[in-house]
C-alpha cells in the first residue's frame, strides 16, 4: 500500500466573515471559499505542492467565467494563510481551524 502526502488543509478555516473548507477527494483538494460580503462561493480545485508545503488552486466564482488562482499554506503558528490577489481582502489571510 502507498500513500501520497497531501498536507493537513483538510477540515474548515475561519476568520470572521471569511470561511475556507477543504475536502480530499481522489487526487486533489476542492475548496469552497465563503467570502465576506459576497453571496456567490469561490469554488476551486487545488494540487497539494509537498515541496512547499502549499495547495495551490485554480477556480471559479458564481456564474462568472473568471478564474481565481489562490495559494494556501500556513504560518509558523499553524494558521491558514490564504493569498489570491482577486479577492478583496483575501490577501494574506489568516485563518484559525474551526
Amino acid at each position: 500500500m502507498t500513500f501520497a502526502k497531501i498536507g493537513r488543509f483538510g477540515g474548515t478555516w475561519v476568520n470572521g466573515e471569511y470561511k475556507v473548507e477543504f475536502t480530499w477527494t481522489e487526487d486533489h483538494y476542492t475548496v469552497y471559499c465563503t467570502i465576506a460580503g459576497d453571496s456567490e462561493i469561490l469554488l476551486l480545485n487545488g494540487m497539494y505542492n509537498a515541496e512547499k508545503d502549499t495547495v495551490e488552486a485554480m477556480g471559479t466564482k458564481g456564474d462568472s467565467e473568471e478564474n481565481y488562482e489562490s495559494v494556501f499554506s500556513f504560518t509558523e503558528e499553524g494558521k491558514l494563510l490564504w493569498q489570491d490577489e482577486k479577492v478583496p481582502g483575501a490577501k494574506d489571510l489568516q485563518f484559525e481551524r474551526e
